[in-house]
């Protein structure tokens, strides 16, 4: 849909509020003479001449931050958040596509240099993404074949005797709970998955190396209960990873 300036104006003028696609709030938004003024969330105000947005407007097939620069100068992003507020451009949720309203069809991709920015950007995000998805599942797979109870362990349970001193064999996750030792929690308990790796994150759990001397305590739920040397709380760890001194 093609507007005259006139019509651009009475739109715009309609618009007092408005936000950006990254969340900024901009406000008191109204039109003075050839300027569009408002305030961002922050408090400080801007500015924008009118026919240079609506030049942009007229111009440009793809609108966004980066094409609009060059017309209205370092309000682009008020500038962008007024358009959407007003209908007069689509955006499916990111700066980076942005089609204006009189063009037809699908949504236009930017190219260029534009496009290795987002795809800069994108490739970034879903590196480090991966990475934390890796780590999760390098940390699964620990506690799932060293962190519960194998079938032998289980048969050894009776055999570990309370009070008596034994042997971390293997690098092993422990868990406790800081304000209650014997309070023990259901993640501690279950030896979960993806409950430990919270509680690792957030300091209740911690990986205990090999070679550990440990004072059994007692049995729960198929774990041990352990005074572990050099550690102010009493820890669950696998019997698996107890042997004797």
């Amino acid at each position: 849909m093609s507007l005259s300036y006139n019509e651009f104006v009475s739109i715009l003028s309609k618009v007092t509020r408005a936000t950006s696609v990254t969340g900024q709030k901009y406000y008191d938004i109204h039109i003075i003479d050839n300027l569009i003024c408002g305030k961002r969330g922050g408090g400080t105000s801007f500015q924008i001449n009118m026919a240079n947005l609506y030049n942009a407007y007229m111009d440009l097939p793809l609108i966004n931050t980066t094409t609009l620069k060059p017309y209205v100068g370092g309000v682009q992003s008020p500038a962008l958040a007024i358009l959407m507020e007003a209908n007069l451009v689509k955006t499916p949720a990111s700066d980076d596509f942005v089609l204006n309203d009189r063009a037809k069809g699908e949504i236009i991709r930017p190219t260029g240099d534009n496009e290795k920015s987002t795809n800069g950007k994108s490739k970034s995000n879903n590196k480090k993404f991966y990475l934390i998805v890796l780590l999760c599942i390098a940390l699964g797979l620990v506690i799932k074949f060293s962190g519960r109870p194998s079938l032998e362990a289980k048969g050894d349970m009776e055999e570990l005797i309370p009070n008596k001193e034994y042997v971390i064999q293997h690098n092993t996750i422990a868990t406790y709970d800081k304000e209650d030792n014997e309070l023990l929690t259901q993640y501690s308990v279950d030896q979960n998955d993806m409950g430990v790796t919270q509680m690792l994150l957030d300091g209740r759990a911690k990986m205990i190396p090999a070679g550990r001397r440990a004072k059994f305590i007692k049995i729960i739920r198929g774990n041990a209960v352990v005074c572990i040397e050099g550690e102010a709380f009493n820890m669950i760890i696998p019997t698996s990873a107890l042997k004797p001194q």
